[in-house]
């Protein structure tokens, strides 16, 4: 088996883990913060999830996929950085909030996935 193969099944739970609690923050955003925090964070993450899968196929791309894929960067980059001079004090500071919960949950699955993998078997129980 491939290694990327292996990673990806090996990272399969994980990756679960991540998107519930990726879903579950979106939906505690819509409750506490309403439409449009959450339109704004979901516009972020995924212009930027786009763009980091751009900018990682450039690498192994030619003409003239290449040139497309300069061009959707430029592009990309900049519906990025308009959304964030169009928000508001308000809404920026929610929607930073927004990514340091998300980050620090996708840190704390991280941690729970690698202390099971460093232990077969074993449930550890919450704190």
């Amino acid at each position: 088996m491939p290694e990327q193969e292996h990673r990806t099944e090996k990272d399969a739970p994980l990756r679960r883990d991540i998107r519930t609690l990726g879903n579950a923050l979106g939906r505690a955003i819509l409750l506490h913060d309403g439409n449009q925090v959450f339109d704004t964070e979901e516009m972020l993450r995924l212009n930027c999830k786009r763009l980091r899968e751009c900018s990682e196929r450039l690498a192994y791309t030619s003409e003239p996929e290449y040139s497309q894929l300069q061009a959707e960067i430029v592009l990309l980059d900049q519906k990025i950085r308009d959304i964030v001079q169009n928000c508001d004090l308000n809404t920026a500071i929610d929607v930073i909030r927004a990514f340091t919960v998300y980050f620090h949950l996708v840190n704390t699955a991280e941690q729970y996935h690698t202390r099971l993998a460093g232990c077969p078997g074993r449930v550890f129980p919450a704190k």
